[in-house]
């Protein structure tokens, strides 16, 4: 529930104070936001002003190290005490950080917190929005991985943590299911507070993700759709047999274009999946903000490390393995992105547990028919799903995809088609008044 934001100015004929300050505004429907400016007008950049308490995590000052942070470091104090080697970073998040001579700002490598940035001859800008940067640049997404590094001499990209392919590795459907179990313990251990919103559909994946956090926290589920949706019922049996407190929000017709202006205006985008996936999650996270939860979880990750989109069932082995690495890749642009502006805007930090670097790792190290088994997808995540007491018929359960469970797909099109539209040029003329 942060925002960055800096400018570094390489002339004299703009005032960083003036640009740092409207992209900072931009951005205060986030909560907390923590911005740089500097200038490096006089052949070396200097700190000109950080926007921040003292006191305040999202802004650390270590010696002459100045960093601003979207997210968790979970290593912090060690990379402190290191002089912030930002190769041996651990967490989710998005920052920047200069040491008076180089500003540097940098991703996780799966792209968990989004940042963007661009320059003309007289600046350098970088927000956690696209939007907050528009009319100064034209906005360009920092790939994940990867850092941004401004000098005197010049501004380059390098990779840092990139994203690669292991060797594939032979194991039994035993073993991969126990190692499965464990790192998924481990990792919603690490990401867990005292009380959490578990964003919950009933399906696999945020079923598993609520099982094992009730164990470490007070966990309560949250579930947004229209009115005609299967996925209250579905919800309710899972939630009653995992005994966890449901809430319900039911998105009356009435209220499906004021939630799907409020989606396209945050998400800065009228992608017509972008939308349709977005609007229940938008209506969950507005209810889990106005129930005062702070962090949420999703299972968001599990479709792309596991093997979960129908299309993968049409693919060879050696295609498999191509197509669901590059989802994996632009899981950041495709889904992240989207989730953590909506979980943001509703003053919630999101937090994704399937996509822990330990279980990404081991994701990509398995075979294809651990994912996909005799046309069953996310095989090796049921199995691991059952080892954490799951009851089977529960485990393999299939489900459908969030536009469609939750009607908002087949609601949009009649409020389109009542406007002689299509679902994109419906969501066009939504996003255009916005803006």
């Amino acid at each position: 529930m942060t925002g960055i934001a800096g400018v570094v100015t390489f002339s004299n004929t703009v005032d960083p104070e003036e640009i740092a300050g409207e992209i900072s505004r931009r951005l205060t429907h986030r909560g907390n936001v923590f911005a740089m400016k500097l200038s490096s007008a006089v052949g070396e950049i200097n700190l000109m002003q950080f926007y921040t308490e003292p006191a305040d995590l999202g802004a650390i000052k270590a010696s002459d190290t100045h960093l601003v942070l979207s997210g968790k470091v979970f290593n912090l104090s060690e990379i402190l005490q290191s002089g912030l080697k930002i190769e041996n970073l651990a967490g989710y998040y998005a920052l920047a950080l200069t040491n008076g001579t180089e500003l540097c700002i940098h991703r996780d490598r799966i792209g968990l917190r989004p940042l963007f940035y661009g320059y003309t001859d007289d600046y350098l800008v970088f927000a956690s929005e696209r939007r907050a940067l528009k009319g100064l640049v034209n906005p360009i997404r920092l790939p994940p991985g990867s850092a941004l590094i401004a000098r005197k001499d010049g501004i380059y990209l390098r990779p840092i943590k990139v994203l690669k392919r292991p060797g594939i590795v032979e194991m039994t459907e035993s073993e991969a299911a126990r190692i499965l179990s464990e790192l998924i313990m481990k990792s919603v251990e690490r990401l867990t507070s005292d009380e959490i919103a578990i964003l919950f559909s009933g399906g696999l994946d945020s079923t598993v993700i609520a099982k094992v956090t009730s164990q470490f926290a007070d966990v309560h589920l949250f579930v947004a759709a229209m009115p005609e949706s299967h996925d209250y019922a579905l919800a309710k049996k899972i939630a009653d047999a995992l005994k966890l407190p449901l809430r319900i929000r039911v998105i009356q017709p009435e209220e499906l274009e004021y939630y799907l202006e409020k989606t396209i205006y945050v998400i800065d985008d009228w992608n017509p999946l972008k939308v349709l996936i977005g609007t229940p999650i938008y209506a969950a996270c507005e209810m889990i903000r106005d129930e005062k939860f702070k962090v949420i979880f999703t299972g968001q990750g599990a479709d792309e490390l596991f093997g979960g989109y129908a299309k993968y069932l049409k693919m060879s082995p050696g295609e498999f393995l191509l197509n669901n690495f590059i989802d994996i890749l632009t899981l950041s642009a495709k889904n992240l992105e989207r989730d953590e502006c909506i979980a943001a805007s509703n003053h919630l930090d999101l937090r994704l547990p399937y996509l822990d670097d330990d279980i990404v790792n081991f994701s990509l190290m398995l075979t294809p028919k651990l994912k996909i088994n005799n046309g069953v997808r996310k095989y090796v995540l049921r199995l691991a799903a059952i080892r954490l007491g799951i009851p089977s018929e529960i485990a393999f359960i299939p489900k459908k995809a969030i536009q469609y469970s939750t009607g908002i797909t087949k609601s949009a099109r009649k409020f389109a088609k009542m406007k002689n539209l299509s679902l994109e040029e419906y969501f066009k003329r939504i996003y255009d008044s916005l803006n």
